[in-house]
């Protein structure tokens, strides 16, 4: 079974990305020449620098986001394996049912109005590798049913301490 992208989470990064990007080029191309792709108001060097910096920065958060979150997940029950592949460098981790402990059922909340999203993690020596979130992937329900081979740990809350220790690859289970 192969992990699908959700279109809203997965477009709404790339949407993103594509508008720092463009904002970037847009100041550029109207402070040295001249050509207006989106107006925007520069009276100097400073309002220059500050223009780019803020969509860099903006461009940036996107692109990590994406590059981070978006992966390919390949689940095979016959070989026992969960394949990781990163979409941006075609790099492929694979991990065998037996050196990971298990999984996780947990709640991830997203945006604004922190809208709660669906999530599993994969757990190995106590630590979150990598988590399956409804956000980023439309299919967490039939990825789960995958996964019946794969012990099932339980339900954690993830609270700000356990999502803190996630970020830095802290073990979260007891």
């Amino acid at each position: 079974m192969q992990s699908r992208h959700n279109t809203f989470g997965f477009w709404l990064f790339t949407i993103g990305a594509i508008f720092f990007f463009l904002l970037v080029v847009s100041t550029i191309s109207q402070y040295y020449f001249d050509t207006i792709i989106i107006k925007i108001e520069l009276r100097d060097t400073k309002d220059l620098f500050w223009q780019i910096t803020l969509a860099l920065v903006g461009l940036l958060i996107m692109i990590s986001i994406l590059w981070c979150n978006v992966k390919i997940i390949i689940i095979e029950n016959y070989n026992k394996t969960i394949s990781i592949k990163n979409l941006f460098i075609r790099t492929t981790k694979v991990y065998n049912f037996q050196e990971l402990d298990g999984y996780i059922d947990t709640i991830v909340r997203h945006g604004r109005g922190f809208t709660s999203y669906k999530s599993l993690a994969l757990i190995k020596d106590k630590k979150i590798i990598r988590k399956i979130d409804s956000f980023y992937y439309s299919n967490v329900h039939e990825m789960q049913t995958e996964l019946k081979e794969l012990k099932y740990l339980g339900f954690v809350k993830l609270d700000l301490i356990k999502s803190i220790k996630t970020i830095f690859n802290y073990p979260i289970l007891e």
